[in-house]
């Protein structure tokens, strides 16, 4: 299993290496941890790859608990540049893991920011 704390994880993400991190990469092991990085990186391929990560890791039947699926959802950003496919992934997401969203904002006592809610793209909680 690939952690973040694994060196050539580092520096695959560091060099942008979409082809290393594909081949390396088992989205049904990763952590929130890891997701992470991907979803923030500035290069839109790691950004979209880490949506493809995420979006095989909610639909293989490996969930995990709600702990770690709301982890997963704050994850989610509000939007996404990149192709088209990639905004269609994170409006997957955003419609799969926007309970989650909404179980956590509850828990925070966070209220939404956007007036359709969780599940809309583009709408995301405000911690």
């Amino acid at each position: 299993m690939t952690t973040p704390t694994d060196k050539p994880f580092h520096d695959a993400l560091r060099r942008a290496d979409v082809d290393w991190l594909t081949g390396h990469l088992d989205a049904r092991l990763c952590t929130p941890a890891v997701f992470g990085p991907l979803l923030r990186h500035d290069d839109p391929r790691l950004r979209h790859l880490g949506l493809l990560l995420l979006t095989e890791r909610v639909t293989s039947g490996r969930t995990g608990d709600e702990f770690e699926m709301a982890e997963l959802a704050g994850l989610l950003p509000a939007s996404v540049e990149g192709p088209p496919e990639a905004a269609l992934a994170l409006a997957r997401l955003h419609e799969r893991l926007g309970p989650y969203l909404r179980d956590l904002a509850g828990r925070r006592g966070v209220r939404p920011t956007c007036r359709h809610g969780y599940g809309s793209p583009g709408c995301a909680p405000s911690f």
